[in-house]
């Protein structure tokens, strides 16, 4: 028998357990060869303004304002988050910056980015200028847990870029 002939007349779950077969061996193989990781957001509220994503590992890239980047919260918040969990947070505040988190909102280089960005509980810090190699992030819901309250990401945390897909 041809295995053309074979596939049409296989029973409908070896189709199915091939066609997963395949999606897992074709992931593996983007991930590893690519440095690609593909991100979900299970949350009911999303920190961004989508819920799947694409993540590039760049460890060595230098973000910039506008940027979504991933990391590891583990490294910034020990004991809140389990390791291998990765967050992507919106970047605001790059090295240099001169950053000031009030009751009324983030200001970077005195400017207000939005008053949706109040602060809830007792932040992190008050006012900081960002040192080389960490970024201050935050997330587009107003209940983001983010920089305001665990402080700044190290370079060294950040797995790479999140270009959104939905």
């Amino acid at each position: 028998m041809m295995l053309r002939e074979k596939v049409r007349t296989a029973p409908l779950w070896k189709k199915v357990l091939a066609s997963v077969a395949l999606t897992v061996a074709a992931s593996w193989v983007v991930t590893t060869t690519l440095g690609v990781k593909f991100g979900y957001d299970d949350q009911k509220e999303t920190c961004l303004d989508f819920k799947f994503s694409i993540v590039k590992h760049s460890p060595n890239h230098h973000f910039t304002t506008g940027e979504v980047i991933s990391f590891d919260p583990a490294t910034v918040a020990p004991g809140i988050f389990p390791k291998g969990k990765f967050l992507g947070k919106l970047v605001v505040g790059i090295p240099g910056d001169k950053l000031e988190v009030t009751p009324e909102g983030v200001m970077v280089n005195r400017i207000l980015l939005s008053t949706d960005f109040s602060v809830k509980y007792p932040p992190k810090f008050q006012s900081i200028t960002i040192p080389p190699d960490h970024y201050f992030v935050i997330g587009t819901a107003p209940g983001s847990f983010d920089s305001r309250y665990y402080g700044l990401v190290p370079q060294s945390a950040v797995y790479g870029v999140v270009t959104p897909l939905i």
